[in-house]
């Protein structure tokens, strides 16, 4: 995760000097030294220990509290990840730890807390573009589309990838601001080709009855990925209502024998129900 090894990098740069181990006790410093070197081995709880020591000895140093947390993190201890990153802010706020705060509390389905410590983060950082995003993100477990196409407007002006256009593209299509989707689609594939995103502006493109493009995108998205049942069926869709009715016929068949093979009965009834009705133009 991006926020870990920014976290990492901004502890280290701002922590401690060049460590010197010629003392019968070690300090505080070289305790985070050799914690550090364990965590950068994998040796997660080795680490722990190291850092577990060094706040035994000074425990005014918010980025060893930092260090820890993420080690907790890394062997699963949310629960004391979020105490260390709690104490580091209650000593020095800083955007990397509310982020990491701010994940571990998403992850526990806790939106709204999340929300806040990614808010308080973005008032420490406000130039960084994964925060609005991920922000965004949980915006839309709690059905604020406008809020969310606000952060992941704020993310692609700081800076434009397939993943943030993408994204506000999905809220528009909620929106149904399916015009505003094909264009965000359209500038997320020119950084990735994505069958999802080829998919995604097919469905976009029939919504509004364009369906010679959403033929052409559901192509496209079966090109790169040949398998995926929801593009045939969809395709079908779309040559079913263009008055294509045999190739309607044959996308829905295919839809329907590979949803059966994804023991995916619902869809699969689906699939036959329309092809019924195709049947009988």
């Amino acid at each position: 995760m991006n926020y870990i090894k920014m976290l990492i990098i901004y502890t280290i740069l701002l922590f401690i000097p060049i460590y010197a181990i010629a003392q019968d006790k070690l300090s505080a410093d070289e305790y985070v030294h050799i914690g550090y070197e364990y965590g950068q081995a994998g040796k997660h709880k080795e680490a722990i220990l190291n850092y577990t020591k060094a706040i035994k000895l000074d425990n005014k140093k918010a980025e060893i509290y930092n260090l820890r947390g993420i080690e907790r993190y890394q062997t699963g201890d949310k629960k004391g990840a979020m105490s260390d990153f709690s104490k580091a802010l209650t000593l020095k706020p800083n955007h990397s730890s509310y982020c990491m705060r701010g994940w571990i509390r998403s992850e526990n389905k806790d939106y709204k807390g999340a929300i806040s410590d990614y808010s308080k983060a973005i008032e420490l950082n406000s130039g960084n573009p994964e925060i609005y995003y991920h922000r965004g993100v949980l915006k839309l477990q709690l059905n604020d589309y406008n809020g969310a196409l606000k952060d992941f407007t704020n993310s692609i002006t700081i800076y434009p990838t397939a993943v943030n256009y993408s994204a506000r593209a999905n809220v528009r299509t909620a929106l149904k601001d399916y015009n505003g989707a094909i264009g965000d689609y359209t500038s997320s594939l020119r950084y990735k080709k994505d069958y999802l995103t080829y998919y995604n502006r097919g469905f976009a493109n029939v919504s509004i009855h364009n369906y010679q493009d959403g033929i052409k995108d559901f192509t496209k998205a079966l090109k790169l990925n040949p398998d995926y049942a929801d593009g045939y069926y969809y395709r079908g869709l779309a040559y079913g209502l263009n008055k294509q009715f045999k190739n309607a016929r044959k996308d829905l068949e295919k839809a329907k024998e590979i949803y059966q093979i994804n023991n995916d009965n619902i869809n699969s009834k689906k699939a036959a129900d329309f092809l019924e009705k195709i049947n009988k133009k």
